[in-house]
């Protein structure tokens, strides 16, 4: 059986999240919501909101790039490897640029979905580990297609 996905309303995002409290945590520039999964169809889904400079499609892209590279493994002798794909991606209410890495961790095929939106005034960055198996495909194209942003005032 897969998990659960109920539309949740983070206040910036909302987006198809599993149906358990996510872990919330508050700082000066931004928030993070995290959820945890049993490893079946995900391993863990994140959505963090901040402010930005980078308000633009060009600033998402620019964004996703750096993400994308804090996510690779270091250069260790027999370090982790992964292969990333550019991903065409529609989130209505912002620019979004889009990628998914694929490889092994930790002895784990997984696929991680990165995608980096951006409304003009707040950043969003939603990360999506799965397996690399069919079951985990259709819950990141589940998550991704469900994505929204508004505007949103991080002091709310």
């Amino acid at each position: 059986m897969g998990t659960l996905l109920l539309r949740t309303d983070l206040g910036p995002v909302s987006l198809l999240a599993p149906d358990t409290a996510p872990r919330h945590v508050r700082a000066t520039y931004g928030h993070l919501w995290q959820w945890t999964g049993d490893g079946s169809d995900l391993f863990s889904l994140s959505v963090a909101a901040r402010e930005t400079r980078l308000g633009t499609a060009t600033g998402a892209r620019h964004h996703l790039n750096h993400e994308l590279t804090q996510l690779r493994p270091g250069p260790e002798p027999g370090s982790d490897t992964l292969r990333e794909t550019h991903v065409g991606v529609f989130v209505e209410g912002a620019a979004a640029s889009a990628a998914d890495q694929f490889g092994e961790v930790r002895g784990n095929l997984v696929h991680q979905r990165v995608v980096v939106t951006t409304d003009g005034e707040l950043m969003h960055v939603v990360r999506i580990l799965v397996p690399d198996d069919e079951a985990g495909a259709e819950l990141v194209e589940r998550v991704t297609r469900s994505l929204r942003v508004r505007p949103w005032s991080l002091t709310a």
